[in-house]
């Protein structure tokens, strides 16, 4: 029996831009929707294939050992799951982006965490099912704000500390995920990351860009300017790790949230603010 999986993808496949819309609203088109991606084989416990961050390059086994996958099942089809990523907090606790498991609530059971692992296909893959989801009580599915869930599972891998701190404009931050390499790219199931540079809120808010649309809530990464090719995070990312530094000291900084494509230029992607005070305390305040 082949399964369908579904890219979690806050991004926009069309060609259509937010320059018209108005400001402080996400027209339908840059929602999250579940996008059909990839088939894959259902006999085994490993997933055959998947996809990855765009400009991203291959990781290390425990380069980034927060980083799991999530392989989520609708509850109203068996045979419907699509795939987001998470980080590892502690506690037990599994940060993710609300709009990958909202629904889930009173499903958790539906839910898998992949962890332990740098390829979704490797016989050590620890995979677990979640005993409890909560979403931000605030969240909105108009608008992306509060974009964050916690998943309650046995994940193996080491935690990442929250960031208390916004980053400076132009600052390095790192994504990591198994999304696309492309907008409706190909795929591989490989962890893979991409070095991106903070943007400011002022620049992501332009008419050009997002128009008013990313809140205190939510902060901006894209491609350096000195990078030679796109860098972004992209479909199937969703949930994972926007963080800064590395190992020990490295520091969540957001969760893959929405954006307009995929590295398009004048278009960084978009992220839940893990230092945005009404964030933090909503995680700290559940993830005991």
């Amino acid at each position: 029996m082949n399964i369908r999986i579904l890219m979690s993808a806050a991004w926009i496949l069309c060609g259509m831009t937010l320059a018209g819309s108005a400001a402080g609203a996400i027209p339908p088109e840059a929602r999250p929707v579940p996008q059909t991606a990839v088939t894959l084989s259902n006999g085994s416990n490993a997933l055959e294939t998947t996809s990855r961050v765009l400009g991203g390059k291959k990781a290390a086994r425990g380069q980034i050992p927060w980083q799991v996958a999530l392989i989520i099942t609708d509850p109203d089809d068996p045979d419907l799951q699509y795939l987001c990523g998470g980080s590892i907090i502690g506690n037990g606790w599994v940060l993710t982006a609300a709009h990958c498991v909202q629904g889930h609530e009173q499903f958790p059971d539906k839910v898998s965490v992949i962890s332990g692992m740098t390829d979704l296909g490797a016989p050590d893959a620890k995979r677990a099912k979640a005993t409890a989801v909560m979403v931000h009580d605030k969240y909105s599915s108009e608008t992306q704000d509060f974009d964050v869930a916690l998943v309650k599972v046995d994940a193996v891998g080491e935690k990442i500390a929250l960031a208390q701190s916004e980053p400076a404009n132009q600052a390095p931050v790192t994504v990591s995920g198994y999304g696309r390499t492309t907008e409706n790219g190909v795929t591989s199931d490989a962890l893979l990351f991409a070095e991106l540079q903070a943007k400011s809120r002022k620049s992501c808010n332009a008419f050009t860009a997002y128009n008013g649309a990313v809140t205190k809530n939510m902060i901006c990464a894209g491609r350096p300017k000195d990078a030679t090719q796109r860098r972004d995070s992209c479909q199937g990312d969703s949930g994972g790790p926007l963080y800064a530094g590395s190992g020990s000291s490295a520091l969540l900084i957001g969760v893959v949230s929405w954006g307009e494509g995929c590295g398009r230029p004048g278009k960084p992607g978009v992220y839940a603010n893990v230092a945005s005070t009404p964030v933090r305390q909503w995680i700290v305040d559940n993830a005991r």
